[in-house]
């Protein structure tokens, strides 16, 4: 995964295209055995460092931007140009004045073939100190050995790294060493097999297997020898957000959310509303969706649902034209005096604003107006009738096992709560029984629908 970031990144100029190439053709070393053999130790890292300086996002001159050690390659030449001045640059690159105006100069020197510094006469170890320039520590980390890499360190491999600067210093990237066959061949990292035929021939190598890399790839130590493992899910969690004050992936290649245009961020929790969400979006019911989240309850379903309350409306719309909801929007649909034009009018009119309940979905706006009914959906008085019916703003999902449930679980209460009242001679005659009556009927019309539909 981190060479595959890294070949996208080489893409991005022609130069970087033909490096890739090069990256492709030439795979690293054991570099267990190397450490063995001083001057094959010194041959591959020549190689490393030809790669390293060869890489656009390590130039040290480049005429294009100017280099931020925490935000990295910023064009603020174009961007003065693109206002005109520095207040409205540096805004727009959030910079202070002082930091716009050395990053122009910088940039400026740069297009002059110079690279400009805060000092006049810049050591190798303030270079050192450059994330664009190869240290020994980054090379020994790079290499697997960051716990115990100083016993490779000497004046061969120092000069290596300080040509390697004056190099870049130069707007050139360290020469490639001439090939030497018999390193390559000797010091080839094996891969070791993982699946065999009858005849012993390896029909399925470790590297190409699904979630195997070397050991510790993607870790804190990169240890490119030929031992093996299974990829993690912690290492995947770490390298998408981040880990111990290390940097994520977002952040490593600069990943930028366009909705806010901050760096980008993934945790393996928005996996799991992102797959609730389109469950949802999908029709699945809230049961079946607790089952497959591994949940003992529906309770916890609706905050994970991260449905917009344009996708919430156009479901219920698609149910409302499916007969597969019910209520009194629904029935108003099917009257014949309406023209499909008024009929789509008046659905979206009427679902502009949706509430999900236990029992079914309110169409009412209760942030601009209460609820005239006090939130009793089955016990709206009707003029001029001594029954009581289900609300107008309620819509119940036929299909929606857990709406059903819970009406049938009302409905049985209204019927005990009625019961337990007549059964008392002091409470008969209580206008409680008939409000619970009332209730258990309107659900009941509900079910019964259900049931002949």
């Amino acid at each position: 995964m981190v060479r595959d970031a890294y070949k996208t990144i080489l893409e991005l100029t022609t130069e970087g295209r033909a490096l890739a190439s090069k990256w492709a053709e030439s795979d690293e070393p054991d570099w267990r055995a190397v450490a063995k053999n001083r001057e094959a130790l010194l041959y591959f890292i020549k190689k490393k460092v030809h790669y390293w300086t060869s890489n656009p996002e390590n130039r040290l001159l480049n005429e294009e931007a100017a280099w931020h050690r925490r935000r990295g390659w910023l064009d603020v030449v174009r961007c003065l140009e693109k206002h005109g001045t520095v207040l409205a640059a540096s805004r727009e690159l959030s910079l202070d004045w002082e930091t716009f105006n050395r990053l122009r100069k910088t940039q400026i020197a740069a297009r002059e073939g110079r690279v400009l510094t805060r000092k006049t006469d810049p050591t190798y170890n303030s270079w050192y100190r450059d994330a664009r320039v190869m240290d020994k520590f980054k090379l020994f980390e790079d290499i697997g050995f960051r716990g115990g890499g100083s016993r490779f360190d000497g004046p061969d491999l120092q000069e290596i790294l300080k040509s390697a600067i004056d190099f870049q210093l130069s707007g050139q990237c360290y020469p490639l060493p001439r090939k030497r066959a018999t390193f390559e061949q000797r010091f080839q990292r094996k891969r070791p097999p993982l699946l065999k035929d009858t005849r012993g021939k390896t029909i399925l190598f470790v590297d190409q297997a699904l979630f195997a890399l070397p050991l510790n790839f993607v870790g804190q130590y990169r240890n490119v020898s030929n031992e093996w493992a299974v990829l993690k899910p912690d290492q995947i969690i770490h390298w998408l957000h981040g880990h111990n004050n290390k940097i994520s992936v977002f952040e490593r290649f600069g990943i930028v959310d366009k909705r806010n245009g901050r760096t980008a961020s993934f945790t393996s929790h928005q996996l799991r509303h992102w797959l609730e969400t389109q469950y949802h979006k999908g029709g699945m019911s809230d049961a079946q969706i607790a089952t497959l989240m591994n949940r003992t309850t529906t309770k916890s379903n609706s905050i994970y649902n991260q449905m917009t309350n344009a996708e919430r409306r156009q479901t219920i719309q698609n149910g409302i034209r499916d007969d597969t909801i019910s209520g009194h929007v629904a029935n108003i649909l099917k009257r014949a005096d309406l023209t499909r034009a008024e009929a789509e009018a008046y659905l979206a009119m009427q679902t502009r604003q949706v509430n999900v309940m236990p029992h079914g979905l309110c169409l009412k706006d209760l942030a601009s107006e209460p609820c005239p009914h006090h939130l009793s959906c089955f016990a709206v008085e009707r003029k001029n009738s001594e029954t009581a019916g289900v609300c107008t703003h309620l819509l119940v999902d036929q299909t929606d096992e857990v709406e059903i449930t819970e009406l049938r679980r009302q409905a049985g209460h209204a019927k005990a709560m009625a019961e337990m009242l007549e059964d008392d001679p002091e409470l008969d005659s209580s206008p409680q029984i008939k409000h619970f009556r009332r209730v258990e009927s309107a659900i009941r019309s509900i079910l019964d629908r259900r049931k002949n539909g």
